[in-house]
């Protein structure tokens, strides 16, 4: 493998630990660091894509995106929402086998969405919770009050969320799935979008 790196002029990867890689085991020193492809398109575009959903308007809730469903993350959304006085909790399960997501019975189940309905959902949640990384990029895109609610040992990989919110200075979006969560140690940052923004676009251009 070192070997045929060698042969590649240039190379790109989203993550610090990419070139890290890179570097280390294959002696490869020209990785640049890039940014997701989504994030090369403007938010409008996006915008106008969410539009084009045909899905019912639904108003004031709290969405998510979950691969991994479990008890620990369905708990810290619910604590967050409540305090956050948005009692109305929906998950899109579309990678999900639905008899996992009916366990949660207090958690209405968004089913059969196309990509324009995800994206509206995304877009139209006051707060938007995922385990996604690209759940966490679009919410970034659409400028949404989210949190990433992730267990540092999954299989779908730290280090990507870590770098991309340590790089946009919102580390404090991250919560750690395997903690002892508490809502009393909770404190609410609004995020500074302008300063995101900034951010990406320099390392876009």
């Amino acid at each position: 493998v070192k070997f045929l790196f060698g042969r590649f002029q240039a190379m790109s990867t989203r993550e610090n630990s990419g070139v890290c890689i890179l570097k280390k085991q294959f002696d490869y020193d020209n990785a640049a660091l890039v940014v997701d492809p989504i994030f090369l398109i403007e938010s409008s575009k996006w915008r106008r894509l969410a539009e084009q959903s045909d899905k019912n308007a639904i108003v004031n809730y709290a969405g998510a995106y979950i691969l991994d469903i479990d008890n620990n993350k369905t708990d810290i959304i619910r604590h967050i929402a409540n305090l956050e006085n948005i009692d109305r909790l929906i998950l899109c399960p579309d990678a999900l086998k639905p008899y996992v997501v009916d366990q949660y019975v207090d958690i209405c189940a968004a089913r059969d969405y196309k990509v324009e309905d995800w994206l509206s959902f995304i877009d139209n949640s006051e707060m938007f919770f995922t385990d996604s990384f690209h759940g966490m990029c679009f919410a970034i895109i659409l400028h949404k009050d989210f949190y990433v609610i992730f267990h540092k040992n999954s299989i779908r990989g730290y280090d990507r969320f870590y770098d991309m919110l340590s790089w946009l200075g919102l580390e404090d979006r991250f919560i750690d799935a395997d903690s002892n969560f508490s809502i009393n140690e909770f404190i609410y940052k609004p995020i500074d979008y302008a300063k995101v923004d900034a951010i990406i676009n320099q390392r876009v251009d």
